[in-house]
């Protein structure tokens, strides 16, 4: 499995190679970026493969958990699932 980069990695290295000049560069109305950025989201999972995918979902929701509070992450298993999978998985944390 490859390694994945961080986005300010990414963003890091694209600006120290970038080949374009404020000159040359090109303004895109926001549904030609919206859709840019939906055709090299795809470009990038089309070559992943499916533990790497897995192992980018994981730690996508781990750092959007990670900024929820303890009242808000219990909120939301329980809103989305229910009172007994947020007790199931409470208890498996205290024991």
């Amino acid at each position: 499995m490859l390694p994945l980069m961080s986005i300010k990695n990414c963003r890091q290295k694209s600006s120290v190679k970038s080949t374009l000049t404020t000159a040359t560069e090109m303004t895109l109305s926001k549904p030609e970026l919206a859709q840019l950025i939906d055709n090299y989201a795809n470009y990038v999972l089309d070559g992943m493969d499916f533990d790497t995918v897995l192992q980018f979902a994981y730690d996508s929701l781990v750092a959007e958990y990670n900024k929820y509070t303890e009242a808000e992450l219990l909120f939301e298993i329980e809103e989305l699932y229910d009172e007994e999978v947020l007790n199931d998985l409470l208890e498996s944390v205290k024991n």
